[in-house]
């Protein structure tokens, strides 16, 4: 059973205090008391009942009609009528009215025999039932209020109202306050942009001294360009029905060791059904050591290459079509490590002036790869516009 509160005195109280009695201002104070007892009754305990909910709004609304419309007393003379009390509290709790006997005229009839009682509004007539939607959110956002405001609901002393501009008691209903930014989501929000500056700063100061190309992670390589085909036929084979697969080239830019930017051109080929999925860089050897260029081969997941695995890659072949036998690269291998080997063109005269012809002219080309328990294959990778472009810009950087 919730505690009793004389709402009435609450609210004559509250109202008593405004500057100005207008009737948005009281609407206003009705608001926030209807809210607190709505609080009060939800953190009541024990839980009240439908019941004691529905008696505590009547009171609270009984209390609002006493004030805004206050019935007039049985007639009594001007002897008979109590004294009205001075003090303004108990003015406004009682709301006593005198009646005052009215003057005659010299005809003898009365002026007015009394006041009529007025037919009540339509706002009165929807005060009088209950509840309404706007209470039933009230009683929801009440309950809602239960864990952010673990004091308890009270009715809380009359503040300031706020200025009289249109407000309707019945359907107004404004905004939520706006809640402050909490202090530690500022501090964070401030850490990372703390973090980003200072990562861009020494990407900047990297930059600035050479210790790294940002070129590769700007530049918009052939890799978005369409796959060209990939082949893989048995060696000595090439009537017979290949295993499709795909390819890509590209050409990047990497810092060497006198940080310089060099060109790389990369080819990506993938053979899905044999699990092959091959990695071939070409890169300029710029100190000679007997290499002109080097190829560098890596194979993804040697383990689960077919046929016990890639043993050796004895050579590399330009070609003027798929079928076609083609030339070879005058070159030796190298082999690395598992999945790993290496390709370099010999820097012969006669040899560089070969080799670098047969790149930038030939449509297609060969790699031939030895396996350790299983015939020889012939991985045939067509250039086309985007290998043709990545090695005619690269031989183009290189300076041939």
């Amino acid at each position: 059973m919730p505690q009793k509160v004389n709402y009435y005195a609450v609210l004559s109280r509250a109202v008593a205090t405004l500057e100005r009695d207008a009737f948005g201002a009281r609407g206003a104070i009705y608001d926030r008391e209807h809210r607190a007892m709505l609080r009060r009754l939800a953190l009541a305990d024990p839980r009240c009942t439908e019941e004691e909910i529905a008696e505590e709004e009547q009171a609270f609304r009984d209390a609002i009609r006493r004030i805004e419309f206050p019935e007039p007393i049985a007639r009594v003379s001007r002897a008979e009528a109590p004294p009205v009390p001075r003090d303004l509290d108990a003015r406004r709790e009682e709301r006593t009215i005198v009646w005052r006997e009215p003057e005659r005229e010299p005809s003898g009839r009365p002026e007015r025999e009394g006041r009529r009682e007025r037919e009540p509004t339509p706002r009165e007539e929807r005060r009088e039932r209950q509840p309404t939607p706007r209470e039933q959110r009230w009683r929801r956002a009440a309950e809602e209020e239960i864990e952010t405001d673990p004091r308890g609901s009270r009715i809380e002393p009359p503040r300031r109202a706020a200025p009289e501009a249109d407000y309707d008691y019945e359907e107004a209903e404004g905004p939520p306050p706006a809640r402050s930014k909490p202090i530690f989501r500022r501090i964070v929000v401030g850490a990372q942009v703390a973090v980003l500056l200072g990562v861009a700063g020494l990407l900047g100061y990297a930059y600035w001294n050479r210790d790294i190309d940002l070129g590769s992670l700007f530049a918009m390589p052939d890799a978005f360009a369409s796959s060209q085909r990939a082949a893989l036929y048995e060696a000595g084979q090439a009537n017979a029905k290949p295993v499709v697969g795909k390819a890509t080239w590209q050409t990047r830019t990497e810092a060497a060791e006198n940080r310089k930017s060099v060109a790389i051109v990369v080819l990506d080929a993938q053979v899905p059904e044999r699990q092959i999925a091959l990695t071939m860089s070409i890169s300029r050897e710029p100190d000679g050591g007997g290499m002109s260029h080097m190829f560098e081969l890596q194979f993804a997941h040697p383990e689960a290459l077919p046929f016990g695995g890639v043993s050796t890659v004895p050579k590399i072949v330009m070609k003027n079509s798929e079928a076609d036998l083609g030339d070879d690269l005058i070159g030796t291998s190298i082999p690395v490590d598992a999945g790993r080997y290496l390709f370099g063109l010999l820097s012969t005269q006669d040899a560089l002036s070969r080799n670098v012809d047969a790149l930038r002219s030939k449509p297609w080309m060969g790699i031939l790869i030895n396996f350790a328990q299983g015939p020889a294959q012939m991985l045939n990778v067509e250039k086309g516009a985007p290998g043709q472009k990545a090695i005619a810009d690269a031989l183009a950087k290189w300076g041939q």
